[in-house]
């Protein structure tokens, strides 16, 4: 099979299987949201904000340096090396997740009481422990079969993983009926933990069957020293990375309560449970792509085919940016019609519509983050998540009890807009790569307003009508104009 059709072929498969998954998370995130109340999600998103430390320390970069280190063995052909690569990595995972769950075990008390005024128990710290190592192991399995391109092999798990959450979790807040914050955060967490545990075991019987049709087991020499010379940078970073991300997200309801706002964590929770699950649930069909140039980006990386990098990475940009701006456009203008369909709540469309145009930088720095860890160049995608953390938490201490709300939504402003900047900087200056901001932003937004108004005209009343035919305009404009063509598509 040819690669770019290997390519598209596994492509499509995780674009349907990431829009089923973020179709089935946003459906349940707004049954949950009516189920147990704005405050509770955030109380439980505060919850996971710490948790991801632990997480961070847990995973220490495993992922990526598996799909890192196999994408070379097999740009190299060495196939040998791959089995004993992957055992090291998965003694890794159970040794950092050990310490992970150690952290969060250790700490909770205190973080109980310190961070959520002792209103909740310290029971929802203690289930995620348990699934630590689950989740860390997982994560070498999928960076695994994502170096092999075997990702269709993924799918059907991550798709049972997410159906099983949601089941154990409406069946506990059905029957169980939980009734206080510590019972609710308990029994959205306990879900999660199993479809975790099944999730791991069933990439362990996948890649029991893949590893069958490998070479014999051999002991390769250097390999641990690869294994930590790549992941432990990445790991460390990580790891202030994550802490200041969990003191920004903690600051945000504590400094607003010190301004004097009473619902902190309700509006908390609607920014970040229910807005930002709409405003990035696009972004799926860009997320495949993001996951899946990775090892195609290592291999012509590692094979120094720079011409043929070159012309990849800016192709990668024309689409994700024109792709962006389509989605930014359709947000802002249909924010109403589409929070008054999902939730029922205008407040919501208020933060939606002023949060879309973000979709242009967030989206593309999502993709450029991947390719920046394909050629090496990983601490500095931390490095700049670091830097944008420190500038977030000090705005966030300096605007909240001034602006409230609105000063934290000028800090995502600001703290989206100095990553995505940096982080394209950095790429540009290692690879030369081409950026057109004139033709792939500027025009692409003007024809996309014209597109979604001659929809609302045309179409008035039926509004996922009105913007397929804004979109098949949008596409068909651009296409007709010279924009884009369908060699943006080839590897």
């Amino acid at each position: 099979m040819k690669k770019t059709k290997k390519f598209v072929m596994n492509a499509a498969i995780l674009t349907a299987t990431s829009l089923l998954l973020r179709s089935l998370g946003l459906s349940f995130s707004v049954y949950l949201s009516k189920a147990v109340g704005a405050e509770a999600m955030g109380t439980f998103h505060l919850i996971l904000s710490i948790y991801f430390f632990a997480l961070t320390v847990s995973t220490s970069g495993i992922s990526l340096t598996m799909t890192k280190l196999i994408s070379e063995e097999i740009a190299l052909k060495r196939e040998e090396n791959i089995r004993p690569l992957l055992k090291k990595g998965i003694a890794y995972c159970l040794f950092f997740s050990g310490i992970g769950a150690a952290l969060l075990i250790f700490f909770a008390p205190l973080l109980v009481n310190v961070c959520f005024s002792g209103e909740i128990e310290k029971t929802p710290f203690l289930i995620l422990a348990t699934e630590l190592p689950f989740v860390s192991v997982s994560s070498a399995l999928s960076g695994y079969f994502m170096a092999r391109r075997k990702v269709y092999k993924t799918s059907l798990g991550q798709i049972s993983e997410q159906l099983l959450k949601m089941g154990v979790t409406v069946v506990l807040l059905t029957f169980w009926k939980p009734e206080n914050l510590t019972q609710v955060t308990c029994s959205l967490i306990l879900g999660g933990t199993l479809g975790e545990v099944f999730s791991c075991c069933y990439l362990w019987i996948l890649y029991q069957f893949d590893k069958r049709k490998s070479l014999a087991f051999t002991n390769v020499k250097g390999q641990w020293r690869r294994l930590f010379g790549f992941a432990l940078p990445i790991a460390l970073s990580s790891y202030l990375r994550s802490a200041l991300s969990g003191i920004k997200q903690l600051s945000v309801p504590v400094r607003l309560k010190k301004s004097g706002v009473s619902n902190a964590v309700e509006q908390y929770g609607i920014i970040n449970a229910m807005v930002f699950p709409v405003l990035m649930f696009p972004q799926v069909i860009l997320s495949a792509f993001s996951s899946l140039i990775v090892p195609e980006i290592t291999e012509k990386y590692t094979l120094k085919q720079r011409n043929s990098l070159k012309q990849i990475l800016s192709r990668m940009f024309k689409v994700t940016l024109i792709f962006a701006v389509a989605t930014g456009g359709i947000l802002f203008l249909y924010a109403k019609e589409l929070c008054s369909m999902i939730y029922q709540n205008q407040e919501i469309a208020f933060y939606l519509k002023l949060l879309a145009p973000l979709t242009v930088i967030m989206y593309l720095d999502d993709i450029v983050d991947a390719v920046l860890k394909g050629i090496n160049c990983q601490v500095a995608v931390v490095r700049i998540n670091i830097i944008d953390s420190l500038v977030s938490i000090s705005l966030l201490w300096v605007l909240l009890p001034v602006f409230h709300i609105k000063g934290y939504l000028m800090v995502i402003f600001i703290g989206e807009i100095l990553n995505g900047t940096l982080s394209i900087l950095k790429l540009m200056k290692h690879t030369d790569c081409s950026f057109m901001p004139i033709r792939w932003i500027f025009i692409p937004a003007v024809v996309i307003w014209l597109s979604m108004l001659s929809g609302k005209i045309l179409l008035p009343f039926s509004m996922i009508g009105s913007i397929l035919f804004a979109v098949c305009l949008y596409f068909g404009i651009l296409y007709a104009v010279g924009i884009i063509d369908y060699r943006d598509f080839k590897l």
